[in-house]
């Protein structure tokens, strides 16, 4: 299993007691989806390396975790930092109109019937996830928030926005 393969669930922010329990952040939106994990791929040493829950208590976006082989507070210190995977394909089903950013790399994004690019990298920053694309060589930056975005048609492979006047002329000065 690599990086390339999974998606990031969250991370370890502390450990808890004495017997190897970690306190886990995840950085997903719908965190009770994952109550009933049985494993997860922690990222060490630029390996994925899988860890086996024993127990899980979730408690809003946090969860208490305790793993398999993990016994103690010293082992459990260990993976404080550490990022928490799992592979893609174990991603909650969306609906039909719902879409992860990591599905839209590829897409064509058009304003006004003109194509303007293919998206090429997503910047998922918590409160302002962006998406790069570039037009005429240039990389524009575009907010992924709902009054920029018109129609997403996944089986198009298209993002329709709107954006303000004078947006794209910005990115065109050099």
């Amino acid at each position: 299993m690599n990086v390339d393969n999974c998606y990031q669930l969250g991370d370890i922010l502390k450990t808890h007691g004495l017997k190897g329990e970690v306190i886990t952040h995840f950085d997903v939106d719908s965190p009770s989806d994952y109550r009933n994990l049985e494993s997860v791929f922690i990222l060490q040493s630029g390996k994925m390396i899988p860890f086996f829950v024993s127990t899980i208590r979730l408690q809003g976006d946090k969860a208490r975790i305790a793993f398999e082989d993990i016994t103690n507070i010293d082992h459990a210190q260990e993976l404080v930092g550490a990022e928490l995977y799992l592979p893609i394909n174990q991603l909650p089903e969306l609906g039909k109109s719902a879409y992860y950013f990591h599905e839209v790399i590829g897409y064509s994004i058009h304003q006004d019937k003109v194509e303007l690019g293919e998206i090429t990298e997503i910047y998922d920053q918590e409160h302002n996830p962006l998406f790069a694309f570039v037009h005429q060589g240039k990389e524009v930056l575009v907010p992924f928030q709902d009054h920029f975005i018109l129609k997403v048609d996944k089986s198009a492979k298209e993002i329709h926005i709107n954006l303000p006047d004078g947006y794209l002329e910005i990115y065109m000065e050099t």
